[in-house]
């Protein structure tokens, strides 16, 4: 959800495009960290159709009931979100060890 799928290059991040279940301002800096490792070329993105495979996966697990309006449509989670971005950059805390 930052990268558009069909670039050439990774080099556009959308950076806070969505509505959040939560605070925008941590989820937009984890994004903001994936983005700086793309461009540096320490995080390398994955081809397209896996990019589109996780769209539309994400997309499957939306609720079957009609959304109120269209901004709810890339409502995110917030710690399942920042999981997913930290495992990426390995910044991901492991609790069970704690």
């Amino acid at each position: 959800m930052v990268f558009p799928p069909d670039l050439e290059r990774g080099t556009l991040a959308v950076i806070g495009c969505f509505m959040p279940e939560g605070s925008l301002m941590p989820m937009a800096e984890m994004q903001c960290r994936v983005a700086t490792r793309v461009f540096q070329g320490y995080l390398h993105l994955p081809d397209s159709s896996s990019m589109w495979r996780d769209v539309n996966q994400r997309d499957a697990c939306c609720p079957s009931q009609p959304m109120p309006s269209q901004r709810y449509a890339v409502a995110l989670g917030q710690i399942s979100y920042m999981d997913q971005l930290a495992e990426l950059i390995g910044c991901r805390p492991d609790f069970g060890t704690v």
